[in-house]
This record gives C-alpha cells, structure tokens and sequence, in this order.
C-alpha cells in the first residue's frame, strides 16, 4: 500500500463511523460521472490533474468502480464562479487506462452542506436531532 492509499484509508474510517460501518459499500462510482480515459501511466494522470490546478485529497472518501475495485486517487479545486463548490475527480489505473470521473460538489470548507450531501446520497439525512434514515 502506498502513502497516498494508507492516508486515505484512514480517512475513510472516520467516514464509516459516522455511517455506522458501512460507508465504503454504499459509494459505489457513478456511470454518470465518467468524463474520458486517459492512455497515461497513473504518475503521468496525477501530474495532468496537477497541471489542470487539481490538489490531491487524502480524506476523501473512497469511490468504488464496479468490475475494478477503489480508486486510485482523488483530486480538487475549487470551481473559480463559487468559492463554496469544488470539482472532485476519482481516477482509476485500468487496463485500459486512466479512468476519470468527476463530479461538482459543496467544498469540504462548507462541511455541513459537503456531508449532507454525500449522507443523502446514501438515504440518510439530518434531522432536528441529528442523522437519522429515511
């Protein structure tokens, strides 16, 4: 396991706590959310989304790409028409290349709105006392 991986992994156990346990399964990567497939190396993918202004996200979640497993990184910046939204892009080292998927999301900075969002996703939502299933 690389660092990158070994950080977020451990990011990713916060998360599950807060979901009771089950937050890995229930992020599955949206088909909708696919943008291209880079023939890059990985290294030469990370370095493209550096280039594009993308920094890499050690706490976030892991996404999970059906038929090849967990991501291989997850990158941002902030949207520069809204301080409060981010472009996250989940990249995955294929055999057919550097997967991309992307998605328009509030910024960790607006944690509230940030989880809310990727809560409700899962059917969860926050009520006048605290998280609780739909």
């Amino acid at each position: 396991m690389n660092l990158q991986h070994m950080i977020r992994s451990i990011g990713s156990v916060g998360l599950e706590v807060a979901s009771g346990g089950d937050f890995k399964a229930k992020l599955p990567q949206k088909e909708a959310e696919y943008v291209d497939t880079w023939d890059l190396s990985l290294s030469e993918a990370v370095d493209r989304l550096r280039e594009m202004g993308y920094s890499y996200q050690p706490f976030a979640a892991r996404k999970f790409l059906d038929g090849y497993g967990r991501d291989d990184g997850s990158y941002s910046k902030r949207d520069p028409h809204a301080e409060h939204l981010q472009y996250h892009v989940h990249i995955y080292d294929t055999r057919s290349g550097i997967e991309v998927y992307s998605h328009h999301e509030y910024r960790v900075g607006y944690p509230r709105a940030h989880y809310e969002a990727i809560f409700y996703e899962m059917g969860v939502t926050c009520g006048d006392d605290g998280w609780e299933d739909e």
